[in-house]
């Protein structure tokens, strides 16, 4: 259990260093935009020490302002050792920032490639049609 006290400071230390645009830290975080409801979520996988996030389609809904607040987070995330599954339909998205992608169709991997071996949009597409 949080006391309300940690509970502020905690609160207002995520609205400060995630930059969420909110009336206060009591408002309801499903009253916030989209993308203030994404760094708020953020903010909980700081604040959990996360060591494993599964991330579906992280970025849809957002604006490009909050897109690239995303992706640095994921990076940043990257680099303090955190692991990433991520879920998306946007190949470049999954290109950009995933080491591995998988695909997957009728319940069976058809493809395992490191982005290292060239990934392509036209790759995947083919392997997924």
């Amino acid at each position: 259990m949080i006391l309300p006290r940690r509970r502020k400071e905690i609160s207002e230390k995520a609205i400060k260093n995630f930059d969420i645009k909110t009336q206060g830290r009591n408002q309801i975080v499903r009253s916030l935009s989209g993308g203030n409801r994404q760094k708020v979520n953020l903010a909980r996988w700081v604040k959990d020490k996360t060591k494993i996030l599964i991330l579906d389609c992280p970025t849809r809904g957002v604006d490009v302002g909050v897109k690239s607040y995303i992706y640095n987070a994921m990076n940043q995330a990257k680099s303090d050792g955190i692991s990433m599954i991520v879920i998306s339909d946007e190949l470049p998205e999954l290109i950009g920032m995933c080491d591995t992608i998988l695909v997957m169709k009728n319940k069976k991997l058809v493809l395992s490639k490191k982005r290292s071996e060239g990934l392509t949009e036209e790759s995947l597409i083919e392997v997924m049609l």
